[in-house]
């Protein structure tokens, strides 16, 4: 291992370390975003059925808002851990090397 790979596993487990829970609000967002669009193709092909027009307009909008919100949080989510990322690697790059 070089001296950069250990720098990046370092920020790496720092940056877990400072959202331990992280991965579960990923899992949650995968999960109502999958949600999100299984109803909105059911809502979808009512809709071209033209079976309860109304009710399924308003399903197939509740869908596609589901879904934009969870990719949204995913983006900040993100971006958020990546400027934390790179700012505990830029740490790491300015330590100075540990003797073996």
């Amino acid at each position: 291992m070089n001296i950069d790979e250990v720098a990046r596993r370092r920020a790496m487990l720092r940056t877990e370390a400072r959202y331990p829970f992280r991965k579960l609000r990923l899992g949650i967002y995968i999960a109502f975003g999958v949600s999100g669009v299984v109803g909105f193709v059911v809502s979808f092909f009512r809709v071209i059925a033209g079976r309860e027009l109304p009710n399924s307009l308003v399903n197939l909008a509740i869908q596609t808002g589901l879904i934009a919100l969870m990719v949204f949080l995913w983006r900040i989510e993100a971006r958020k851990d990546h400027k934390l990322f790179e700012r505990y690697l830029a740490q790491e790059n300015a330590r100075p090397p540990s003797q073996p």
